[in-house]
């Protein structure tokens, strides 16, 4: 057989007749999959230290450690239940002014502090 210094034979031709990707495409996808579980796992991370570290500040607010803000001026145990009420400057809705003394001595008080919607 004649030949022009190549070699025909059917696995060299096999070899060459085979689609072939890009060199480096596998080791591309290998190193991105490998960088989105590194972004999952480093997601996941945080996301367990920010729910510890939530859990962890509504315990020590509970606690009454840590107060809501610079407003907070409670203090722990200053109202027991049961005990009355201490005197307070309150306004009524139409602005003006009353002292819940003034109301015990008319009725009976019944206080709710929080929204009526």
């Amino acid at each position: 057989m004649w030949s022009m210094g190549f070699d025909t034979s059917p696995a060299i031709l096999q070899r060459a007749l085979r689609p072939r990707k890009p060199e480096g495409e596998q080791e591309g996808r290998i190193a991105a999959v490998k960088r989105w579980k590194k972004a999952l796992v480093a997601a996941a991370i945080a996301v367990a230290v920010l729910a510890a570290g939530g859990l962890t500040y509504y315990q020590l607010l509970k606690a009454g450690f840590v107060h809501y803000g610079k407003y907070d001026h409670r203090d722990r145990g200053s109202l027991k239940v049961g005990a009355a009420a201490p005197d307070l400057d309150l306004t009524m809705y139409d602005g003006s002014p009353v002292k819940l003394s003034k109301l015990w001595g008319e009725r009976p008080v019944f206080l709710v502090f929080g929204s009526c919607t």
